[in-house]
């Protein structure tokens, strides 16, 4: 039977030891241990498996479309597709009808027989389930941070700077902290968002000027999914100039 062998990592793979050199060596194995001929190979380095836009899976495509191939083999069948719906409809829209197995080495499966299709389906039940609950998890961990007054990560807000070392504390930069007061100021005195950009030389698009008005950590709180608690970062501006600025909000939302 002739097969080709397709292998992938992404930096998630790197750390739970499914290196190439992993995925090549055990695919290899199993082929030449059920007589099989490997007919070509192809590896995605550092490339997500929540889509299909890689170049190696692209070339694969193309070479099973032009070439009398009857399985492919992998080292899991998340190196694929982590996603179980994009995997079996990869199998139904493009394997099956080209009577084409996906074969995993790991999970002793091949989807070219009823019992393999069955236990693809459940072990990738489980594996969404698994990533459901790390997310889950995740987003447990954030609530848990944000009710204790900390950050929760990403850029720091424009107009502070985090404070060399720490995870969780700012300094107010004294290079931008003016411009973000005045935005503030023009706003509450109803100015839009171009009058504001031209008015201050601002570069941050319309979106971020309204993203940075929003921000309830210019009074020295943190906000997160409803969560809003006191932090230890010196305010930029006061709670009464950013509560006058949401009321204008919602007035030109209203309008």
């Amino acid at each position: 039977m002739k097969v080709i062998l397709y292998s992938r990592v992404s930096t998630e793979g790197q750390r739970d030891n499914t290196s190439i050199d992993t995925q090549l060596e055990r695919g290899k194995a199993y082929i030449i241990s059920q007589g099989w001929q490997l007919e070509s190979t192809f590896i995605d380095e550092a490339e997500s498996g929540k889509n299909d836009q890689r170049p190696a899976f692209q070339e694969m495509l193309s070479y099973i479309n032009e070439h009398d191939i009857k399985g492919i083999v992998v080292f899991k069948a998340d190196r694929l597709f982590r996603s179980l719906r994009h995997l079996l409809s990869f199998i139904e829209d493009t394997l099956d009808p080209k009577n084409i197995s996906l074969i995993s080495v790991t999970e002793a499966f091949n989807s070219g027989s009823s019992e393999g299709r069955l236990f693809l389906q459940m072990l990738g039940s489980f594996a969404e389930f698994e990533r459901k609950r790390i997310n889950e998890r995740t987003f447990e961990g954030k609530v848990s941070t944000a009710k204790k007054g900390k950050w929760n990560g990403g850029h720091v807000p424009f107009g502070y700077t985090r404070i060399e070392g720490s995870e969780y504390d700012f300094d107010i930069d004294p290079d931008t902290a003016p411009l973000v007061k005045q935005i503030f100021k023009l706003y509450a005195q109803g100015y839009g968002y171009s009058k504001i950009k031209k008015l201050t030389g601002c570069s941050l698009s319309h979106q971020g000027i309204s993203n940075l008005i929003s921000n309830p950590f210019y009074y020295g709180k943190i906000q997160f999914s409803g969560i809003l608690k006191d932090n230890n970062h010196a305010p930029i501006i006061s709670k009464r100039l950013f509560t006058k600025c949401q009321n204008i909000r919602k007035e030109k939302a209203l309008r």
